[in-house]
This record gives C-alpha cells, sequence and structure tokens, in this order.
C-alpha cells in the first residue's frame, strides 16, 4: 500500500491551472449524502467527500467536479466490513459460516456480472438506492468488492485514528488493548471466511456445496434461523446482501434475513449494535473500530468477520470552486469523515488537486 504522504506528493506537483486548493483551515460540516446534493447546488459548501452512487449522481446533474476518487487518497483502503455481535457468534457459529458463505457467494456474483455487464446487478444497485442505471452504472466502477480481510490495512487505518486522536483517551486507556494492533487482533475473525473459502476451493460449483455438511451441518439442515441484518441506507458498497437475498444465497444457507436501514456507520454501531437491534451489519471499518472503543459500555463486543469493498469514495467541489473553505462529509466516525480528516491534514500548509471534470474510475 502506497503511502498518504507520497500520494499527496504526487497531487502537489500535478497541481497548475486550473488546480483545487483545499486549506488547512477548511471546515467540515455533517450533512447526508441527499442533503449534501442539495447544498451543492444551492451553493451553500464548497466541496463533499461522498459515497457512491452520490458523488455519480452529483457528477452526473452537472453541480459538482470530481476532485479525486478514495483510490488516489489512500489506494485500496478498506471501506466496509461485516461486523457481528460478539454473543450473537459465539452462540451462532453455524449460522454465521453459513452467512460468510452467502456473502461471498453475492460478491463473486457481483464481480462476473460486472465483468459480464449482467442486466440484473444494475436491478439490484437500482433497488438498493433508489438510482437509475445512468447512475449506479459509472458509480460501481469506482467499487471493488471483495471478502478477503485486509489486516494490514485495517491495522494501518487504526494507527492513522490514533494519529489523529479520533479515540477517546479514557474510553482507549479503560479498553485496556494497549496498542493498535492487539486491538485490530482481537476483533478481527477471519476463520469464518479461511474455512468457505477452503470449500469453495474443494467443491465445483461451489453453490452445490451450501447444503453439504461442510457449510450446513446436519443439526441446522432444513431450518432457517432468523438473522437481524443492518445495513447502510442507499449505499452501493452494500450491494452484496440484495444481491444475497435476491439469487438466494442466504436462503440456500439456512437463513431467513431481516433488514434494517440506517443513515449511517455510527448509527449501526450505536442504534442497531448497542441497542441490540441487529446481529449482523454492514457497515464502514472506521465506524466499527472508533465506536468499538469510544462507545463501549461493555456492550459493543464485536467481531470483524467479512471485508466488503475498498475504497468507493470520492473528493467532489461544487462547479467552478477553486477554493474550498466548507467541506461536507456523512459526519465523525464515518470512512468519508476519515478521508477528509486526511485530505485536509497532510501537508498542513493545504493541498493542491487537479480537476479531473469527472469521476476517475
Amino acid at each position: 500500500m502506497r503511502s498518504l504522504i507520497a500520494v499527496f506528493a504526487v497531487f502537489l506537483l500535478a497541481a497548475g491551472q486550473g488546480s483545487v486548493r483545499i486549506g488547512s483551515d477548511a471546515a467540515i460540516i455533517k450533512l447526508s449524502p441527499p442533503e449534501m446534493i442539495t447544498s451543492l447546488e444551492g451553493g451553500t459548501i464548497d466541496g463533499a467527500v461522498m459515497w457512491e452512487p452520490w458523488a455519480a449522481l452529483a457528477v452526473q446533474r452537472g453541480m459538482a467536479e470530481c476532485v479525486t476518487n478514495s483510490s488516489e487518497i489512500w489506494r485500496g483502503h478498506p471501506c466496509c466490513v461485516i461486523a457481528a455481535r460478539e454473543d450473537w457468534s459465539e452462540n451462532n457459529d453455524d449460522v454465521l459460516t453459513g452467512f460468510v458463505a452467502a456473502h461471498i457467494a453475492a460478491t463473486d456474483w457481483i464481480n462476473r456480472a460486472l465483468n459480464s455487464n449482467d442486466s440484473r446487478l444494475y436491478d439490484y444497485a437500482e433497488q438498493l438506492t433508489g438510482l437509475n442505471r445512468s447512475v449506479v452504472e459509472p458509480a460501481l466502477k469506482n467499487l471493488k468488492f471483495d471478502y478477503e480481510i485486509d489486516r494490514q490495512g485495517i491495522e494501518e487505518m487504526g494507527e492513522e485514528l490514533m494519529k489523529l486522536e479520533l479515540f477517546e483517551p479514557q474510553r482507549w486507556h479503560d479498553s485496556g488493548y494497549g496498542s493498535v494492533g492487539n486491538y485490530i487482533s482481537s476483533v478481527i475473525r477471519d476463520d469464518y471466511v479461511k474455512s468457505v473459502t477452503e470449500t469453495k476451493a474443494k467443491e465445483v460449483p461451489f453453490w452445490q456445496s451450501l447444503c453439504s455438511p461442510a457449510l450446513c451441518p446436519p443439526q441446522t439442515a432444513g431450518k432457517k434461523t432468523t438473522v437481524r441484518i443492518g445495513y447502510i441506507r442507499g449505499i452501493l458498497d452494500h450491494l452484496p446482501l440484495f444481491v444475497a437475498v435476491g439469487e438466494g444465497f442466504l436462503d440456500r444457507a439456512g437463513i431467513s434475513p431481516v433488514l434494517q436501514a440506517f443513515d449511517n456507520g455510527p448509527r449501526v454501531m450505536v442504534e442497531g449494535f448497542k441497542m441490540d437491534i441487529v446481529d449482523v451489519a454492514y457497515l464502514g471499518i472506521v465506524p466499527a473500530l472508533l465506536y468499538g472503543i469510544n462507545a463501549n459500555d461493555g456492550d459493543l463486543a464485536l467481531d470483524l468477520i467479512s471485508a466488503v469493498n475498498s475504497e468507493g469514495s470520492s473528493l467532489l467541489v461544487r462547479r467552478g470552486v477553486r477554493e474550498v473553505k466548507t467541506l461536507a462529509t456523512p459526519g465523525p466516525g464515518t470512512v468519508q469523515y476519515f478521508l477528509a480528516l486526511k485530505v485536509i491534514d497532510e501537508p498542513r500548509q493545504g493541498n493542491r488537486y487537479k480537476v479531473t471534470g469527472g469521476l476517475l474510475v
């Protein structure tokens, strides 16, 4: 993974006529993606760090220019993960194995559909986002779907969060982890992905194995287990969930899903996991890590069981803006807020980015 400083140096060298300055004194404000669209259109904000498909929508409508996508801020950065309540996963090990199997099947299906331009993919994307194919198709090019957990990337992100002083000091001290490395090691459970991918390698076609003893033990065969699944409303990153439901992968894994939408990752943590409304959820790695410390009163012990995607956000400015003084994100504790801080923080003198006029894909 390239260092953040090296990436910023490239942007600084590329600066020149037609560039955008994002000063170190830029104010970060909290808006939902739909509010960002309205505010960009109304001229009340200069820029925004947005997830897909809202970034593609803003560019398509002509109200904003894409300065860069998150792959150029931090190439390959972890984005969304699947987390499970630790106490729930301890009592539902077989169910969680089936859930991860369905997620892997959905991820493989998406990547095949992207290569073959399968129209069903865009149907699922429209169902999730409420936006049409002309928006979701370019937006999907800004995402990389994968289920393998990037331990190194997550630990690096944790170290960056520590440098930015986003962990509450007393909560961090009370956690007893001592180091970011210990924290990451304690929450990552990649054994589910490893177990399923080993089975996948042995059995072809893979999804004939969903009800084999390897993935559907005799005591659960033929039974459906209700699983309460959280996700973020309208975010394209969480497309594998809709595919897993629509293509019947969860059903074939013996799972009856109950879906619960939230506005952002922090709400998944506080309103979903903390209030025991969800068992498993798709959310950003930043809120999973931050709120696992900052909002944990002994009731937010989670296992990170799979990756969902990497990258997938974009830094936009209102068309014609060359000096960013107000920058919107979905709020503190989101991946986009973290990316905004990095844009502003390094180097302290401010950064200059070349406007591309469209999504970098």
